[in-house]
């Protein structure tokens, strides 16, 4: 199949990123082709062309002249009028030009005052900009460093994933250089509300409601909802949610976003989500409506194993038997959650006491690559080659020194011999970078 323009375009592009002095020749010789173009065009105008463009550029240099001197003359003038009433003769004439401008204000009082500030804006702009200055700041206004620590909260493994794809990156823009900037997306673990209690208990002091905790989520951070196809999803909670959705259906007011928080003593202790004879704990049972109607017809999924693979299935049953599975399987969900929450912290603890002594390594697998030929016969779309992808990133200190690493082999078995051959090869490079590395301390 012949190329197209826009993927003969890319590939140029991509020849010419490979090599920086010829991009910036060629950058040059179109620089100059662009010059010869203008010229050209101004040496085939006629006479009346040209008049007619000088008049217009003329007229927009004088409006904008005029602009810059009614924002430094507006203010003075205001200053020195010494009447309260203006030009106007009386204050009685004053307050009939004010009524007649009342009344073709609008009723609310919100587009009131977008009309207001718009007109003090198209008037009187240096006056508009004094008022603006001279708002009182609010008392209740989150710092910046509180506003980076919610950031950088989204950002902890423990509440939010990074996706796996090569492409699964979005161009942010920092606001202080203007420069556009790729970042790999990271999808949630749970939902907003879920994070935003974590975030209460292990920051109190900070304040910041749940508006301003979504708001302050970073735009590279999405939400639940926005998982795509290829984000693995983990098995315990995927078959938990599946199981509470179905009973919100039936219990309107089932708290399935803070369920464990509902039913659980303190999610943070041991005793409460790894034993099951703490006394202060409630079950499912004790949080639903006692008038609840539990024989009636519920079907929920459930992803399953099927020989190699996992199939999602359908199970029937009455609510009875729905409430019964979600307490039977209550007390494994919150150990894997207790688990789970655990060992993210302490990888983060981890790779904030990282020193060159002792570094930290997170390493995996991702999706094989496949290997495409852009003029393939029938039969080879059928059975690409592939190829593995080994990934690697190591911390070091307290985790602002990070080294990235891909591995690539012919070798598709995903053993634990293929696992050493790989680290090898990043352990010998972290010894040249940190000769005096005593230890490796290595997450999966």
């Amino acid at each position: 199949m012949p190329m197209d323009a826009a993927e003969r375009k890319r590939r140029s592009r991509a020849r010419q990123r490979e090599d920086p002095d010829k991009r910036k020749l060629l950058l040059e010789k179109e620089k100059e082709r662009s010059m010869k173009r203008r010229m050209e065009a101004k040496r085939s105008q006629d006479e009346e062309t040209k008049s007619l463009c000088r008049e217009k550029e003329r007229l927009r240099k004088q409006i904008y002249r005029n602009k810059l001197k009614a924002a430094k003359t507006d203010l003075k003038v205001n200053e020195s009028t010494s009447s309260p009433i203006g030009s106007y003769k009386t204050k009685r004439t004053l307050k009939k030009a004010v009524n007649k401008v009342m009344e073709a204000m609008p009723v609310s009082p919100t587009k009131k005052e977008a009309v207001v500030r718009q007109l003090a804006r198209n008037i009187l702009p240096s006056l508009s900009l004094e008022i603006k200055n001279c708002k009182d700041p609010r008392s209740d206004t989150i710092s910046k460093e509180n506003v980076e620590v919610v950031r950088k909260f989204y950002e902890l493994d423990e509440i939010s994933r990074a996706a796996p794809g090569r492409k699964d990156t979005i161009s942010i823009k920092d606001t202080v250089t203007g420069k556009r900037d790729h970042v790999a997306k990271r999808h949630m673990t749970m939902s907003v509300v879920e994070a935003y209690q974590l975030f209460k208990k292990d920051y109190p002091d900070i304040k910041v409601g749940k508006s301003k905790f979504f708001e302050f989520r970073p735009p590279h951070v999405r939400t639940m909802n926005d998982i795509p196809h290829n984000v693995c999803v983990c098995p315990q909670h995927a078959n938990f949610n599946f199981m509470l959705e179905t009973l919100k259906k039936c219990v309107e007011r089932l708290p399935t976003a803070d369920l464990l928080t509902a039913i659980t003593c303190d999610i943070n202790s041991e005793k409460c989500m790894l034993e099951d004879d703490c006394s202060g704990c409630f079950d499912i049972t004790d949080i639903l409506p006692v008038n609840l109607v539990t024989d009636i017809a519920v079907v929920w999924k459930k992803w399953e194993k099927s020989e190699s693979q996992y199939i999602p299935v359908s199970r029937q049953g009455t609510l009875n038997d729905l409430i019964q599975e979600i307490k039977k399987q209550t007390p494994i969900f919150k150990r894997h959650v207790f688990v789970k929450r655990q060992q993210s912290l302490h990888f983060e603890n981890k790779k904030k006491n990282s020193t060159a002594l002792e570094v930290v390594l997170q390493v995996d697998f991702a999706e094989n690559f496949s290997i495409l030929c852009q003029d393939e016969i029938q039969s080879a779309h059928w059975s690409h080659p592939q190829v593995t992808i080994f990934t690697g990133c190591a911390w070091s200190d307290a985790g602002n020194a990070k080294h990235s690493y891909i591995i690539m082999s012919n070798e598709l078995n995903h053993d634990k011999y293929a696992v050493w051959a790989f680290m090898r090869k990043i352990i010998d490079d972290l010894k040249q970078k940190y000769p005096e590395m005593k230890k490796v301390s290595v997450f999966f």
